[in-house]
């Protein structure tokens, strides 16, 4: 690494730094470009003592000697040049192959630049302790010491429920076989590592699981704190789709919770910390059922917030309720609490015989009783509820039909129905 000028841009140092890369490939007349002007990227450079770069720069890490890394953001290129491998004269990362090599001046970059590469730094090193962890207390391809290879009739998986662990991350692009399978039953006790054993070279015989070899493990409370992890890490994604965030959805899986009891229940509340999750769960759920705030997710108008919530239960005042009040007009949770219950409206009540008959030659509903229907509920009926061609219809506030059946006093079937 080399400094390359003085710069009056952004930079903790006011210098640019030259970086190099080598990219093996075919010659081609007009090349491309390494890096765009403003890309933010993790890179190594060799500090130089008389201008050592900042080790106030994002991400900034030394091993202790020359090499130091850190997240930059590119300045401007070079005109890459093309390296034949000819003489052996090639960049470090051309040796032995042809390819470009590109020149590219960058300076450290600030703190929001660099924000998003190392929160994706931060994941990356949590999901390579937790393969650590997986790989100790199950095993990759090998069994661990307290591991079981039941005999295939005797391998059940009822009752047990698959535990993501990031194995679709892991897979090569060009694999197309099936990946392993972490499958734990929390009731028994009981976790279940399932090897897959269907490639080509494998020994098909050893499987007893199908394609798998199922090697069945105690749940240890290591394993049982593994699996918590796991499905936090890998699992809160899915948690999106009941309308959690992803740290409430963290909270709610060290708490016991599925995602699928988040959907159903849930739907009433707006969670996106663990802090929201800690007040919901401060109130027994007995106690949130019974005010009326149990709520499906395919149900949810709008959400509350769990303080707004908390209020709303103890004034009295249901989820639905409380919808009803914000469409009265009320907008903060003082006016819903205030606000008079809209009420209901009250159900119709059913008049018996109101069949959908067909009267012959009758026009006039009052003056002609109907056939079907007999005193007061004839006289019941009003013009409206003739069109005038002698069918006698329901009012719109009715909208059943009544089914087939027979006539007041058993007289026999009816005449006539109508059509559809």
């Amino acid at each position: 690494m080399d400094t390359v000028r003085d710069w009056d841009g952004e930079g903790s140092s006011g210098r640019l730094w030259e970086i190099g890369v080598g990219v093996p490939g075919p010659f081609r007349p007009r090349p491309e470009r390494w890096a765009a002007a403003g890309t933010v990227l993790r890179t190594e450079l060799w500090d130089d003592p008389e201008h050592p770069f900042p080790s106030s720069a994002p991400g900034y890490r030394c091993d202790g000697e020359r090499r130091v890394s850190a997240v930059v953001t590119t300045v401007r290129e070079a005109a890459p040049m093309y390296c034949r491998d000819e003489d052996g004269n090639q960049p470090t990362d051309l040796i032995g192959v042809d390819g470009w090599y590109h020149r590219v001046l960058v300076r450290p970059a600030t703190g929001e630049e660099a924000a998003e590469i190392l929160k994706q730094e931060v994941v990356q090193a949590r999901r390579a302790r937790l393969r650590h962890r997986r790989a100790e207390l199950f095993g990759t391809r090998a069994l661990q010491a307290d591991g079981v290879v039941p005999a295939e009739g005797d391998v059940s998986f009822d009752g047990t429920v698959k535990v993501p662990f990031g194995a679709e991350l892991e897979r090569s692009g060009y694999s197309y076989a099936s990946d392993d399978v972490l499958r734990v039953d929390e009731a028994r006790g009981v976790a279940y590592w399932l090897i897959y054993n269907g490639r080509d070279g494998d020994d098909w015989s050893a499987s007893n699981a199908g394609s798998y070899i199922a090697v069945r493990y105690p749940l240890t409370p290591e394993r049982a704190e593994l699996v918590t992890d796991l499905r936090a890490e890998y699992e809160v994604a899915t948690w999106g789709q009941a309308g959690v965030g992803v740290e409430a959805a963290r909270a709610l899986i060290r708490a016991g919770w599925a995602v699928e009891y988040a959907e159903q229940r849930l739907g009433a509340f707006l969670l996106t910390s663990a802090e929201d999750v800690q007040g919901l769960l401060a109130r027994p759920w007995d106690e949130w059922k019974t005010a009326k705030w149990e709520n499906s997710r395919s149900y949810t108008a709008e959400r509350f917030t769990v303080a707004d919530a908390v209020r709303l239960a103890d004034a009295g005042v249901s989820y639905y309720g409380a919808l009803q009040r914000k469409q009265g007009g009320a907008r903060t949770v003082e006016e819903i609490i205030a606000a008079q219950h809209p009420g209901r409206r009250r159900p119709h009540r059913r008049r018996s015989g109101k069949a959908v008959l067909a009267l012959q030659g009758r026009r006039d509903v009052r003056s002609a009783a109907c056939p079907g229907m007999v005193g007061d509920t004839a006289d019941a009926l009003g013009p409206e509820e003739c069109n005038g061609d002698g069918r006698c219809l329901p009012r719109p506030r009715h909208p059943f039909l009544v089914a087939v059946g027979r006539r007041h006093g058993g007289q026999g079937p009816l005449d006539g129905l109508l059509p559809p």
